[in-house]
């Protein structure tokens, strides 16, 4: 039998579906019986024919809710991957669309760590330059020529190399804070955008699925 729905109620109907099956897992009926041997009847007094009936009965529902729970999943899922929306400026497959929003917390992570980093490296850098200043410079001359007076160019080298090994920059080849800001930002439209986009897309399309009844 055909039935046409939205994707809306057919997500609807799949969660009705799953939950028959978990109610069967856990309450599956018995498809064997105990009859007496010289009798048509079970060890209750029940007719064989009647229990036959009724094995045969539960085991065809079962079978007739997996069978429409599959067909109705393979349809969800062929809908999703060709029906596309429009999230951030950007157009995804309704697939695609859920795929990042299931790992997005990774991207969100990645990024909020490299301006974390960068963060850090001008920190680092900050506190380096404490060490270049005039004071600092003169404690270290001090400290390697010692109180022996030298002549004024071996104390300027000396300045000068110091400073030169010990002047720090930042290096930035991806530019990082414009690249993870950006990227943030987008990774926010996108969850703020993502639920509205596919409720619409779910409420104007429709799929058309055979079920077994």
């Amino acid at each position: 039998m055909e039935k046409t729905m939205t994707l809306y109620e057919a997500l609807e109907k799949k969660k009705v579906l799953e939950k028959k099956v978990e109610q069967y897992r856990f309450n599956q009926p018995r498809l064997v019986d105990i009859k007496k041997t010289y009798d048509n009847v079970n060890d209750k007094g029940v007719p064989i024919d009647d229990i036959k009936k009724a094995i045969q009965s539960g085991r065809d529902a079962y079978c007739a809710i997996v069978y429409n729970l599959n067909e109705l999943k393979a349809a969800i899922n062929e809908a999703n991957a060709k029906i596309h929306v429009i999230i951030a400026g950007k157009e995804y497959s309704i697939a695609n669309a859920i795929s990042r929003l299931r790992s997005i917390d990774v991207e969100v992570e990645m990024y909020t760590r490299m301006l974390t980093n960068i963060r850090a490296c001008e920190n680092e850098i900050e506190n380096a330059s404490t060490n270049l200043s005039s004071e600092a410079v003169s404690k270290y001359v001090s400290k390697i020529l010692g109180d022996s007076k030298k002549d004024e160019g071996t104390i300027n080298a000396l300045k000068e190399q110091y400073i030169k090994d010990n002047t720090l920059e930042l290096y930035d080849p991806l530019n990082t804070r414009e690249l993870a800001s950006t990227k943030l930002d987008e990774l926010a439209a996108f969850k703020e955008q993502i639920h509205f986009a596919l409720t619409k897309a779910n409420c104007e399309n429709t799929i058309t699925v055979n079920f077994s009844d």
